[in-house]
């Protein structure tokens, strides 16, 4: 598994803190790319961390300087720190880039329009009216007129992300593929759990894209969907098993997630972040016997690769600590109960609740795992 593959895989799962770790290391070890600049903005606003954003827009703006998205997602920093004249300036060279930019002229509008510049603002929607809804629908069009018609310069802030100027390029760039398809940071097929990868197919392509904005907005079934259907072509696609799985927990129906964690498993026997969702997922569910036979399991696979590896090396830690609570406890069951109170059921690699000490069990005589 790629970074950038490991760094979506984490954004998909709401470990976002993580995932901006992960981002941030690849754009250290390559300067040059753009999807990791792409993931660290994204996870950036998700987190409300505008400012931050900042230097990461600065470098994607010099790393394209022909792209008209980068300056439009600044242009939506610049407004959320209130810097209404740098968003302005944004958004004008976001348009001089490409004359057909939708979002960017409805965004100038509601700036103009917070800077008290109303004419201007009518003359950008007489623009907007002149090119036609290329890059936006008929309703997106009437949404943002509505709210030119009623804001407030307050309102001037408040964002739809599907209208964010740049926020749809910058979503596909970040699941494309990487300049090199072997170079160890490219996206494939091996990715598990995380956001997919592109292919030649733009139906699958857009499917998958689709899903991905609909896990943003919680719509979990309707994402399934969009994944089945590209299933239906290449079933044993370990990415997007893996994103279905994720998917298929976040809607409740555990049971076929783990149906498709061991399907990865099956074609994919080195993938870890696999084997670690069906885990987790275990854990959830309270079977104790079957998730210190997948730990197991987990253990005596050869990992696919760097990434892999430390994931296995975060798995042995907690069955390691899961051992030791089944021990110290003397049963399975009291021991399991432990572990889960002492290092949490949540998504991400188990980590030792803060607090959480090492309270005596009494030993049974007799009674190991």
């Amino acid at each position: 598994m790629s970074r950038i593959a490991y760094a979506n895989a984490l954004l998909a799962d709401g470990k976002r803190e993580e995932a901006l770790s992960v981002y941030e290391e690849a754009v250290r070890k390559s300067p040059d790319e753009e999807r990791g600049y792409c993931g660290a903005v994204i996870t950036l606003l998700a987190l409300e961390r505008f400012e931050e954003a900042v230097p990461h827009l600065e470098r994607l703006i010099r790393l394209r300087p022909d792209a008209a998205y980068p300056l439009g997602m600044m242009g939506c920093v610049m407004e959320m720190t209130d810097r209404p004249g740098e968003a302005l300036a944004c958004y004008d060279k976001m348009i001089k880039i490409d004359g057909d930019e939708v979002f960017g002229r409805m965004r100038k509008s509601l700036v103009l329009l917070q800077m008290g510049q109303t004419g201007r603002a009518d003359e950008c929607m007489d623009e907007l009216a002149a090119i036609g809804p290329s890059g936006a629908s008929a309703k997106d069009i009437e949404k943002m007129a509505g709210a030119l018609e009623h804001a407030s310069p307050r309102d001037a802030y408040d964002f739809d992300a599907e209208l964010m100027p740049g926020m749809a390029r910058m979503w596909e760039t970040l699941v494309s593929p990487g300049p090199d398809p072997d170079t160890p940071d490219a996206l494939s097929i091996e990715e598990v759990g995380g956001l997919a990868y592109a292919s030649a197919d733009p139906d699958e392509d857009g499917n998958r894209i689709r899903a991905m904005l609909l896990l943003k907005d919680g719509r979990y079934e309707e994402a399934v969907e969009c994944l089945d259907t590209v299933l239906r072509r290449q079933p044993d696609g370990v990415a997007d098993l893996g994103m279905k799985g994720v998917m298929l927990e976040k809607a409740g129906r555990v049971g076929e997630a783990l149906e498709c964690y061991d399907r990865i498993i099956e074609v994919a026997p080195g993938e870890m972040m696999a084997r670690q969702l069906k885990c987790q997922a275990l854990v959830r569910r309270g079977e104790a016997q079957n998730v210190l036979e997948c730990y197991r399991a987990a253990m005596k696979s050869e990992p696919s690769d760097a990434n892999d590896a430390r994931i296995q090396k975060e798995m042995r830690a907690a069955y390691s600590e899961l051992a030791r609570c089944i021990d110290e406890y003397g049963s399975v069951k009291t021991g399991f109960a432990r572990f889960v109170k002492t290092m949490g059921a949540g998504p991400g690699p188990a980590r030792r609740r803060r607090g959480a000490g090492r309270k005596p069990g009494r030993r049974r005589a007799g009674r190991r795992r």
